[in-house]
């Protein structure tokens, strides 16, 4: 069994010898560096070791120095650094602190003590990462639909502002797809709302497994999904509603004893920079397509388009 990697760098021969067979004899798995500034890079590298033990004096570039560069750098992975030092007045371990040391052995180092303060830090490392876990948890929970899985309203307006603002030429462009269930409300009241939650679910699954990697797909509200296509034109944004649609009218979740034909009518607004200033313009463009859709006899794809500014009375034009 592999142990836990721990990066050791000393310019001291024999320092990293012993260093290595404590190290090995209490199931780490030491990596060493002769100098500073291989270590520093070696640290920087992605999956590099999340434990170092750094010599105080080292020729090129300090211990503390690594320190100093790896806070400044704030990397994704946390590093616990541990310095071995001869230096053991108050002043030192202030110097030390100040450049974002966790720890500090003074040489010559007693094994017992340094395998201990090797148990410190892994117990705040473990703790660490269940709290980051604990907050992409609560992240997720807080950006997504409860129901489906999907981004939620939140997150949708929140990511269509971003895209919004990349919108800085007229060849940037950005479509928004609303998609609402046809008969929902009969559905719900023929069947029940457990049976309409199993629709917006399979829905919401379908959207999303017809919809590109880098598309979001998110719930908008009730029985209403919105995706936003990074990129795409009306033209291929139609084709892609459309590929919803017949995706969703030929998909079956329920099996012939629950047969329940599922339909969705799709509205389309393709956004540039001059288009739609903020999220609510953008969306009001898809819905004004959506409600087209609807009108005209549910189960189609509807894509709207400005002929005048925004701001600029009666500017909506409907194309199927």
């Amino acid at each position: 069994m592999i142990g836990i990697p721990i990066l050791v760098a000393d310019d001291d021969e024999i320092a990293r010898c012993l260093l290595v067979e404590n190290l090995t004899s209490w199931g780490y798995a030491p990596i060493t560096y002769p100098n500073g500034q291989a270590a520093l890079e070696a640290l920087r590298q992605p999956g590099a070791p999340q434990i170092a033990i750094l010599d105080w004096n080292m020729p090129g570039l300090s211990g503390v120095e690594i320190c100093r560069q790896l806070r400044e750098r704030q990397p994704d992975q946390y590093t616990f650094v541990v310095l071995l030092t001869h230096r053991d007045q108050y002043a030192d371990r202030i110097a030390g602190l100040e450049s974002g040391a966790d720890d500090f052995v003074t040489k010559p180092f007693d094994p017992r003590e340094l395998q201990l303060r090797l148990r410190t830090a892994i117990r705040i490392l473990e703790l660490q990462a269940q709290l980051e876990e604990a907050r992409d948890v609560y992240r997720h929970e807080a950006e997504s639909d409860e129901l489906t899985g999907l981004w939620n309203r939140r997150s949708l307006f929140s990511r269509l502002t971003r895209e919004l603002a990349n919108l800085k030429t007229p060849e940037d462009i950005l479509s928004v797809v609303l998609v609402d269930v046809d008969e929902f409300k009969s559905i719900n009241d023929e069947r029940g709302h457990v049976f309409g939650d199993r629709v917006l679910r399979f829905v919401g699954q379908c959207l999303k497994q017809a919809s590109r990697s880098n598309d979001v797909v998110a719930r908008h509200g009730g029985d209403e999904f919105a995706l936003l296509l990074p990129g795409v034109d009306r033209v291929a944004a139609q084709n892609a509603a459309e590929r919803f649609r017949l995706y969703v009218a030929s998909s079956d979740l329920f099996g012939v004893e629950e047969s329940c034909p599922i339909s969705v009518s799709v509205g389309v607004a393709e956004i540039n920079v001059n288009c739609a200033s903020t999220p609510d313009h953008a969306i009001e463009m898809a819905d004004k397509a959506l409600y087209a859709a609807k009108r005209s006899g549910r189960n189609r794809v509807e894509i709207f388009q400005r002929s005048e500014p925004l701001d600029t009375p009666g500017d909506f034009r409907l194309f199927t």
